[in-house]
């Protein structure tokens, strides 16, 4: 064989080998990228699944969400009862009761807790004065917290509390007697029961005008002399207990200003975040 044959064919097959180690880098190379796409896919696809999973499970957290993105506020009111009876058809009304109230609550849940004190009652019969006060703390419930249909400035809702009560009780003098004085009789107390339902609308920002029906409740037995029925044998006078009723049914005019105390992004009424 010519050496210069051979050396031809040694370059020849030089030639071949470098060109099929291109050919396969070239063919490695452009797997890569399909390697890393196919990654990058599954990658986003399990991202998504987990997105929709997300999505179509039950919200639990709503509540202490809503509580989180909610004002903390605290509002304070107060007004008088433009109507008012009591619960005793002796009595009449004499003085009008007046209301205050401090509430705390959140407006990311439709719960608050509201401190109120009923005051400046008075109710008188033919020879009695009661003057009962009620000293409450109410659980409250907006009734419009998810009506998102309604417009946030008005709100419904209702309360029932526990609290304590007291009656002063003043007999009061008979119709032509020359002492015109009241006397004081006892003062009464005990645990009450109150409830209602009322509407709110926000005026202007902090502001509210509220209307409430609300109950109360509360009684004791005092004392009472009275003739005696049957004066024969004597006495001619005997000493009866009566019921006196402590509580009434008012309706009540508020006005209130709120404080907001902490969180969320925007001050907003309690129905709606």
């Amino acid at each position: 064989m010519n050496i210069k044959n051979l050396k031809l064919s040694y370059h020849e097959g030089l030639y071949c080998l470098v060109a099929i180690l291109l050919a396969f880098g070239s063919s490695a190379k452009a797997k890569i990228p399909d390697s890393l796409l196919t990654k990058q896919h599954n990658g986003l696809h399990q991202q998504m699944q987990k997105t929709l999973r997300r999505a179509l499970a039950p919200n639990r957290g709503k509540k202490s969400r809503a509580w989180r993105d909610g004002v903390t506020f605290l509002e304070i009111g107060g007004g008088a009862a433009i109507t008012y009876r009591s619960n005793d058809n002796n009595f009449k009304e004499a003085r009008r009761p007046l209301h205050f109230f401090a509430e705390f609550g959140n407006t990311g849940i439709p719960v608050s807790f509201v401190l109120s004190y009923n005051m400046n009652t008075r109710f008188n019969a033919d020879s009695l004065s009661i003057n009962p006060n009620h000293l409450n703390l109410s659980l409250k419930y907006s009734f419009l917290r998810y009506a998102y249909a309604i417009p946030e400035w008005i709100d419904a809702y209702g309360f029932m509390g526990v609290g304590l009560w007291t009656m002063p009780i003043v007999r009061r003098p008979d119709p032509g007697a020359t002492n015109q004085l009241e006397r004081p009789l006892a003062d009464e107390s005990g645990f009450s029961f109150t409830a209602g339902v009322g509407m709110s609308f926000r005026i202007i920002d902090r502001f509210a005008l509220h209307a409430q029906l609300a109950y109360y409740n509360g009684g004791t037995d005092i004392p009472v002399v009275t003739p005696n029925p049957n004066p024969n044998p004597p006495p001619a006078r005997v000493i009866v207990p009566r019921r006196i009723d402590a509580g009434s049914l008012q309706i009540q005019i508020l006005l209130s200003y709120r404080f907001g105390l902490s969180g969320g992004k925007k001050y907003v009424c309690p129905t709606f975040l």
